[in-house]
């Protein structure tokens, strides 16, 4: 049997397809898992239970629920984030 996870990244906007590596997750759970583009972290929406057979395989795996010091690795990006696009747009007008 394959377990499936649907993971939604709300800052693009996109869902990912994903295995739970054997974790114990549930609905809104915060995760982070591995992607093309490196380690991404989103919330668990659903178990997948459709048609397996549409899935792109290997899945990529969920890593580990979010943990008290992503947290605040988050918090710390997203102020650099944040500071750079009022930079940005300071600097474009």
């Amino acid at each position: 049997m394959l377990d499936v996870v649907v993971v939604s990244v709300s800052e693009i906007k996109n869902t990912y397809y994903l295995s739970p590596n054997s974790l114990d997750l549930k609905i809104g759970d915060k995760v982070v898992f591995d992607s093309d583009i490196g380690l991404m972290t989103g919330n668990v929406l659903k178990s997948y239970k459709e048609n397996k057979k549409k899935l792109v395989l290997p899945l990529y795996n969920i890593v580990r629920k979010i943990t008290d010091e992503d947290e605040k690795i988050i918090k710390k990006n997203t102020k650099i984030m944040d500071k750079a696009l009022i930079d940005v747009k300071k600097y474009s007008s």
